[in-house]
């Protein structure tokens, strides 16, 4: 049986949140990113949890514990417990009631089924203990040791209930996919399908996806790929609503064949040709990182991944 082994899951901190919930007959799962990232040996951000402790009970026991606790989604089920000033962001197991395509409704669940089939991708519904044991309800462990990006059970539903799962598709196949296998067809074609879809989203989290996807190590395979769903020209168009301030993001598409490994120039932050304002570089990345809400390590990022300004 795999077995998660990594240094943040032995940390004491990790040990005594874990603890907390289990010695109270709990049950408490490390979730998502982190196990993942954990089991393909790659740097994790974040620390999450699922157990079936509601938030009330979760916030007793860490204030009991003498841990701060932060209310950062008591609506959605999740309190955050710092621990030797580490953040554990600890989710009730949920179900969705309804979605729109932007946002859900959920409702406590009280199994790791019901709340792994909430997910996106069969390798994020993976949950490891606090001694690494792997728990895999929906199968997702032979997908990520192929670096295979499949939507959990029906595609189609999946990305209806967020349109925004369409760019994650095309980021996760960019950062954790295997280019020489391809992409899941199944997944590509749902995300054909409702394309149209991702005008519905906000500015910011079509932003917050691109760029993630542009700072990959070579995103042109899965840029490809999103092109030929017509995922990018849909992105720039709900960029376009927004109304950049003087400038926009271009789709500048360049062939996947003639894309060098690492250095495509196939997205790019050019003048707006409706405007004829001549604002300089510094004053264009300040505007957009002031209006979108960007990181400017993220524009950064834009930048060395390709974009030209």
């Amino acid at each position: 049986m795999i077995q998660l082994t990594a240094s943040w899951l032995q940390d004491r901190a990790s040990q005594q949140v874990c603890a907390l919930l289990t010695d109270a007959g709990y049950q408490a799962w490390f979730v998502g990113g982190c196990v993942r990232n954990g089991l393909l040996g790659v740097p994790v951000a974040d620390l999450d949890l699922s157990t079936d402790a509601h938030p009330d009970q979760v916030t007793a026991l860490a204030k009991g514990a003498g841990l701060k606790v932060i209310p950062t989604g008591i609506a959605h089920g999740t309190v955050t417990i710092l621990a030797e000033n580490t953040p554990f962001e600890v989710t009730t197991f949920r179900r969705d009631v309804a979605t729109d395509g932007r946002r859900a409704t959920v409702a406590f669940a009280d199994n790791m089924t019901d709340d792994a089939r909430r997910r996106d991708f069969t390798m994020n519904a993976l949950y490891a203990d606090a001694q690494g044991q792997i728990a895999d309800p929906l199968g997702g462990l032979p997908d990520l040791q192929a670096r295979r990006i499949r939507f959990i059970e029906n595609a189609d539903q999946r990305i209806k209930e967020d349109y925004l799962r369409i760019l994650r598709f095309f980021r996760f196949y960019a950062w954790y996919g295997d280019a020489s296998a391809g992409i899941d067809p199944d997944g590509l074609a749902a995300c054909g399908a409702n394309v149209e879809g991702l005008q519905q989203l906000s500015v910011e989290r079509v932003t917050s996806e691109l760029l993630k996807l542009l700072a990959a190590p070579d995103p042109s395979p899965a840029a490809a790929s999103m092109a030929s769903t017509g995922g990018l020209r849909r992105s720039y168009l709900a960029q376009k609503r927004a109304r950049f301030p003087c400038w926009c993001i271009s789709n500048k598409w360049v062939a996947s064949s003639q894309m060098q490994s690492g250095g495509s120039q196939f997205w790019g932050v050019t003048r707006c040709r409706r405007c004829a304002c001549r604002k300089n570089k510094s004053n264009v990345l300040n505007r957009l990182k002031r209006r979108y809400r960007m990181p400017r390590r993220h524009i950064d990022l834009g930048l060395m991944s390709g974009w030209t300004v």
